[in-house]
């Protein structure tokens, strides 16, 4: 069985703030439930209740258990971020305000789902609040080790999980269209057509760019704040940029969730995993490049603004050289988004589930799916998926973008026999310059796992 993890614990946390305050006293009902059969009394309001008064959770047992104790027991359960904070303040509340509860005759259990990262440990705050019989305090490493002790909580809590993402998802992009290479639906800047090559700076030109930058970061350094992207106000939380990042930690959450848990899904779940797997990359690059372009004329303006001798420049950068490192960037981004989504779910036991899907239908998808191929099947499958694609591509960008997982996978892979090779240079690599510097990175790098 995958162990509920104090990570998983964070994660429903941080990306379901409202769903993991409801959802947290149902938990600890559960397993409080499955503890013990000798349960007299319970009440603990979940769900659209947690708004009721009192105390979150009122437990009476007729009999000691590792985590429910004799007697009678109150709870106080939270998702705050601060967990001392936390549990100071419930304590002062429920010690001064006990509610008919005699404290001395009651245990206080208070639930933090968080790590206890204090410089006082548990065993010593709990030794100096001593106003009840008993106070305890379950932290996210009590509580898992409580949920995997509980195969019935267990199994209900990560279906639940994973409903909770999909639909986490669903309200964070739903209104989000997926990026297409169809022309009619292009941003501006990545409709012109030429061919993209950047060329590779001379060592002297790398240099002097180094030092520019590294001047720039230190003049700027200390204006720079940082924010946990879970702490964001709900002004900053509708700041595209935010829900962007949101966006792409929810899609890299969404892969590594279906290879350690398809097992348990159901068949609608497991096709919405796949199709998120799919769609979710080209959500996230479309609302970018949309954005972006809306803001094109300032970034060619910033460009040709910017000093000849902090980018080492020998004449002012053409607005269609602008235009063809923006594309190439572009690309860049949209591949790491794949990469990203591939890379986690993209396994031995979900490549079926992968495959099966219609990827055929869109580029975007079949790309993708190349991307899948050129980490888990035959060298010959990977190329001939390759060849159909680039055979039905009506665009050089779509052209372009299968090259680059082409070259990554001549770079990287190293069970290419010669004719495969030979395939290759013939069809996506004509050009004798590009050949030499593929083969010399690939030569470079299985010279250096020979070491």
């Amino acid at each position: 069985m995958e162990l509920f993890t104090t990570a998983m614990l964070n994660t429903l946390l941080t990306h379901s703030k409202r769903q993991a305050e409801e959802l947290m006293p149902e938990i600890i009902k559960r397993l409080i439930n499955h503890s013990t059969t000798c349960i007299s009394k319970l009440r603990m309001p979940s769900g659209n209740d947690i708004w009721a008064p009192g105390y979150d959770g009122v437990v009476k047992c007729d009999l000691t258990t590792k985590y429910v104790p004799e007697g009678i027991s109150v709870w106080e359960i939270g998702t705050s971020d601060n967990s001392l904070k936390k549990v100071n303040a419930d304590y002062a509340k429920r010690t001064n305000e006990p509610l008919g509860i005699n404290p001395l005759a009651a245990v206080l259990i208070l639930v933090v789902p968080h790590i206890w990262a204090h410089k006082k440990s548990i065993t010593a705050w709990e030794s100096e609040h001593n106003d009840w019989k008993e106070v305890r305090i379950y932290d996210a490493s009590i509580i898992c080790d409580w949920i995997n002790s509980d195969i019935l909580t267990y199994t209900w809590l990560m279906e639940t999980i994973l409903r909770l993402l999909l639909l986490t998802i669903q309200e964070v992009t739903k209104t989000w269209s997926e990026f297409s290479f169809d022309k009619n639906s292009l941003p501006g800047f990545l409709k012109s057509e030429f061919p993209i090559t950047i060329e590779a700076p001379t060592d002297e030109t790398k240099e002097q760019e180094r030092v520019a930058e590294i001047n720039a970061e230190r003049e700027a350094i200390g204006n720079i704040q940082t924010t946990d992207i879970y702490d964001y106000t709900e002004d900053q939380a509708e700041r595209l940029v935010n829900q962007l990042i949101r966006a792409t930690h929810l899609m890299s959450v969404a892969a590594r969730c279906l290879p350690n848990f398809e097992h348990m899904m159901q068949k609608p779940e497991k096709d919405k995993f796949v199709e998120t797997i799919y769609s979710l990359p080209n959500r996230i690059f479309n609302i970018w490049a949309n954005e972006t372009n809306k803001e094109i004329d300032g970034i060619f303006d910033f460009f040709k603004k910017q000093s000849q001798e902090y980018f080492a420049r020998k004449k002012p950068l053409s607005d269609d050289e602008i235009k063809a490192v923006l594309q190439w960037s572009a690309l860049s981004l949209l591949l790491d988004l794949y990469n990203l989504s591939v890379f986690f779910s993209a396994k031995e036991t979900t490549m079926p589930l992968l495959s099966k899907f219609n990827y055929a239908h869109k580029t975007t998808y079949s790309i993708e799916h190349l991307m899948m191929l050129e980490r888990k099947s035959s060298v010959n499958s990977f190329l001939d998926e390759a060849d159909r694609i680039i055979d039905g591509a009506d665009s050089l960008l779509e052209k372009t973008v299968v090259k680059r997982v082409i070259e990554h996978a001549v770079i990287n892979r190293n069970d290419f026999t010669h004719s495969q090779l030979d395939r290759v240079k013939s069809k996506y690599l004509p050009n004798k310059q590009l050949q030499q510097r593929i083969m010399a990175q690939r030569f470079a790098l299985l010279n250096k796992g020979d070491e």
